[in-house]
């Protein structure tokens, strides 16, 4: 008997550590800080290991671009300028010894209007190595005689400076903080586990649990903002006349959350939106990928989805959230003539694509927008209106080889941008000269396979899910080796005329090319719709927060020269103008100087 039982005992045991194992370690990280922070927490960011992370970051590729000796030399100077500037980077490795394991700050909301702030962190060690460090801190900035309230077997010190109070307490291998005494002890009655309400952690809040389940197991950074009910609070604060759009897609967003993960040197970010699904538009076939070439550092394919008619009241914005802004004019002047949604969706197909291409011989890139085409006459009439009903800029048509094209002229001759549209019987391309884009319309009818050819597209795209919903891919190394050409020149030259730059950086050692873009591989974006909200995943070798504060940054900067540029033509230096000599004016008599007074 006992040698039957014993082996049905060891497979039980085994059975029994099995289920353990995979279960626990399926759990997110964070559910252990969910588990103190109340249900109606508004927003939470964790990190689960400080050391851990630190030793990821200094894995990535942007990171040992950082590192190489040749960046450092070149922003040794600007650096020099600012030393405070890596403060922070300093007091982080002081938490080294620490070992400080899930950081965390939450938002809490007290009564109707009122949010408070908690957060904390576990350490290794004693509480004097936690005073060590943030000691001096809290006395500089709470230089007031601190008092002592008693909360079960816990001493909170607390001090108030200026009308704010901060409230420390250390609990076991915690230290705990927050700007409100009862919070503080809500939090430790957590932690000493002296809640009675089973369902009033976070951790019980369904939706919060939906959303960290996509996240990855094992992550660095993870946030949490819950945003159901904000807007409804939103028009009170705003000033008179300000208001988020009804209906709008923003009003129906109710959580965000997203995590980053450090992962063979790469960056992945996963963006989960919890919010209704837009209206079926069908799957993406990525059919502009087609457009494409080995030139091209940029793709982008998503549904186009109008919200609501095509009307000036709505405006282009309301009528498709994050379109590329070479279509939004188009969409702004369709509204003014009357274009339905149905009649939209009867004339173009759903999927629109974005393509930016530059040539090793170009100073500057193309930029191409695409929509497939269901109706050739009705399309063409609404160009013809779009066209017929610009009055500050004439547009010429021509066609050739079945391919209608509308073109303006360059608004500035020194910016060689010439918007211009082609339609055929299957596809309409925008672009911002002629030449890239009657281009891709020849590509268009060949069999060209563009960046599918490409080994690197082919890897990256394998490293997102598959996208249903939108596709971003981007070719760092590509873009930065074009800019590095193009700018490179500009940069030495402008120092020639503007010495005041060598006092900030030393353009002489701007890294070379290949230092930098051995070190960026591109970065891919795939987006899908998952039961409740929309699934957001990124991997390359920036974040996609990174590249899209970039994007911005860089797409400001260019549409304000451009700005500057039409500005000095259309409106000249008057200073610089010459005088005209009017010869009926009446000469000003001159200036009579008093005798200087003679010595006797």
């Amino acid at each position: 008997m006992k040698r039957v039982l014993l082996p049905v005992a060891a497979l039980a045991l085994l059975g029994a550590g099995l289920w353990f194992g995979l279960t626990s370690g399926a759990k997110s990280p964070s559910l252990a800080v969910a588990a103190l922070l109340p249900k109606e927490t508004l927003a939470v960011v964790h990190l689960p290991d400080l050391n851990t992370t630190r030793a990821q970051w200094q894995q990535t590729d942007i990171y040992r671009l950082w590192s190489e000796p040749a960046v450092q030399d070149f922003l040794a100077r600007p650096l020099s300028r600012n030393p405070d500037a890596w403060a922070g980077a300093q007091q982080l490795e002081q938490f080294e010894p620490l070992e400080a394991k899930d950081l965390f700050v939450a938002v809490v909301p007290v009564g109707e209007r009122n949010l408070r702030l908690l957060g904390g962190f576990r350490f290794k060690g004693t509480r004097q190595d936690v005073e060590k460090l943030l000691g001096p801190w809290r006395e500089r900035s709470w230089p007031a005689r601190p008092e002592t309230v008693q909360h079960q077997q816990h001493q909170i010190e607390v001090r108030r400076e200026g009308g704010m109070l901060l409230a420390t307490v250390y609990a076991a291998d915690w230290f705990l903080a927050a700007n409100d005494v009862p919070v503080l002890q809500t939090l430790l009655d957590r932690l000493d586990d002296r809640t009675p309400d089973a369902a009033a952690p976070l951790l019980a809040d369904q939706e919060y649990v939906s959303a960290t389940g996509r996240m990855p197991v094992e992550y660095a950074f993870f946030g949490y903002a819950r945003l159901a009910g904000f807007f409804e609070r939103l028009p009170a604060a705003l000033p008179p006349g300000s208001t988020v759009q009804e209906g709008s897609l923003v009003r129906r967003i109710r959580s965000i959350a997203a995590a980053t993960k450090f992962e063979g040197g790469k960056i992945r970010d996963v963006m989960f939106v919890t919010m209704p699904k837009a209206d079926e538009m069908g799957e993406l076939t990525r059919g502009s990928l087609s457009l494409t070439t080995a030139n091209s550092f940029l793709y982008f394919a998503g549904m186009l989805h109008p919200t609501g008619d095509v009307s000036p009241q709505s405006g282009p914005a309301a009528l498709t959230p994050g379109l590329p802004t070479a279509l939004q004019g188009m969409l702004t002047r369709l509204a003014r003539g009357g274009t339905t949604r149905d009649e939209w969706e009867n004339t173009f197909g759903a999927e629109v694509g974005v393509i930016g291409d530059w040539q090793p011989e170009s100073r500057f890139p193309s930029l191409l927008a695409t929509l497939p085409v269901k109706d050739f006459a009705k399309a063409n009439e609404m160009l013809a209106n779009i066209a017929g009903a610009d009055e500050e800029n004439a547009w010429t048509t021509s066609e050739r080889d079945g391919v209608r094209y509308y073109t303006q002229p360059p608004a500035n001759p020194m910016v060689p941008v010439a918007p211009t549209v082609a339609i055929s019987n299957q596809l309409l391309v925008a672009g911002l000269d002629a030449p890239s884009v009657e281009a891709a319309m020849q590509r268009a009818v060949g069999r060209n396979p563009g960046l599918a050819a490409s080994a690197s597209f082919e890897t990256a795209s394998r490293l997102v899910p598959t996208p249903r919903y939108s596709f971003t891919y981007v070719d760092l190394a590509l873009l930065y080796t074009r800019l590095d050409a193009a700018v490179r020149p500009m940069l030495i030259m402008a120092a020639a005329f503007m010495p005041g730059i060598t006092e900030r950086v030393d353009l002489g050692k701007l890294p070379p090319a290949d230092v930098v873009v051995r070190h960026l591989g591109p970065t891919v974006v795939s987006q899908s719709y998952d039961a409740d909200g929309y699934v957001l995943a990124s991997v390359g070798s920036i974040s996609i927060y990174h590249a899209a504060l970039g994007i911005a940054a860089a797409t400001g900067a260019g549409v304000d020269f451009y700005r500057r540029q039409n500005q000095m033509i259309a409106e000249p230096d008057d200073a610089a103008a010459p005088a005209v000599h009017d010869p009926d004016a009446e000469p000003t008599p001159p200036t009579e100087e008093p005798d200087e007074e003679q010595e006797p």
